[in-house]
């Protein structure tokens, strides 16, 4: 029974982080990313989470990667991404 009692503890450990993240469409990420805001922001090594064809968040790649998760992704290579 105790072992199984752990089985369990450990399954939920890793299903809610996984289940916590929002999902969306796509995630570009490994980009220089030019966010076009008033102060003409750039993020190095960043990345952009979109669903239904809109932009829900920008931001360092490490931080998309723990709030979203997507069925397609695109690494950029360090490229220059611009919202259009």
């Amino acid at each position: 029974m105790r072992v199984k009692s752990i089985c369990f503890l450990i399954a939920l450990f890793v299903a809610v982080p996984a289940m916590a993240r929002e999902r969306v469409d796509l995630v570009i990420s490994g980009g220089i990313i030019v966010t076009m805001d008033a102060r003409a922001s750039v993020i190095d090594d960043g990345a952009v989470a979109i669903r239904r064809g809109r932009i829900v968040a920008i931001g360092r790649r490490s931080e998309i990667a723990s709030r979203y998760v997507a069925p397609r992704t695109i690494d950029a290579r360090g490229r220059a991404v611009i919202p259009g």
